[in-house]
């Protein structure tokens, strides 16, 4: 009975379209879960590469902070030396222009011993 209802079935034309029709929609239906399938993979692979820049960002990110901590460091360290440096050049040139008064002060002693041995001698 089940065969001739398909056989009955097959003979007649609009079931024929509707049949055919079927297998188009079920084609169409296989081929649209392929590319979902392939949308999924390709958003995921996506989804992964964002994760990872995410985490190179991060990384980066952490990596400036530390050298901007040592960039303040070092001109902090910097200033601090062109201080110094700019002391002890005060300090030097103290020193020398003091050194320098004493030994003008020390010639001017011996020339006046002098003057008064050769005044003595004269006499």
């Amino acid at each position: 009975k089940e065969e001739l209802l398909e056989e009955a079935a097959g003979n007649n034309p609009r079931v024929q379209g509707l049949q055919a029709e079927k297998r188009r929609l079920e084609a169409r239906i296989a081929q649209m879960e392929e590319e979902l399938e392939e949308e999924q993979s390709v958003g995921e692979a996506a989804v992964e590469k964002q994760r990872k820049t995410q985490q190179q960002v991060d990384t980066l990110n952490g990596e400036l902070t530390g050298a901007r901590a040592n960039v303040n460091r070092l001109e902090q360290s910097n200033q601090s030396l062109e201080r110094q440096v700019k002391d002890l050049r005060a300090k030097a040139e103290e020193s020398v222009s003091g050194a320098a008064s004493k030994n003008k002060a020390a010639l001017r002693n011996m020339e006046n011993k002098l003057a008064a041995a050769e005044e003595a001698a004269d006499n």
